[in-house]
């Protein structure tokens, strides 16, 4: 099972449940405290990034039209465009 791990600014790593990184983490950061589950099925997963996009689209200075998803899970890798 992957498991995303998350390297702060003093060389510290964390094993998290979920991970965002850059200026655009600011935003999303607080989206996924409230709506991670972590029994998500696919859907309800994209409806949760569906909403960090929003914050990003809503709050981040440059304009990001489209989001591509690469999902990896037991029937192998597939992209997904949100």
């Amino acid at each position: 099972m992957l498991k995303p791990i998350f390297r702060a600014r003093c060389s510290a790593v964390l094993q998290v449940p979920y991970a965002a990184h850059g200026y655009g983490s600011f935003f999303v950061l607080s989206t996924l405290d409230r709506h991670y589950q972590r029994d998500m099925t696919l859907e309800e997963a994209l409806d949760v990034l569906r909403k960090c996009i929003n914050e990003i689209q809503t709050r981040f200075l440059v304009n990001l039209p489209k989001f591509l998803v690469k999902c990896v899970d037991k029937d192998g890798i597939r992209v997904i465009t949100l």
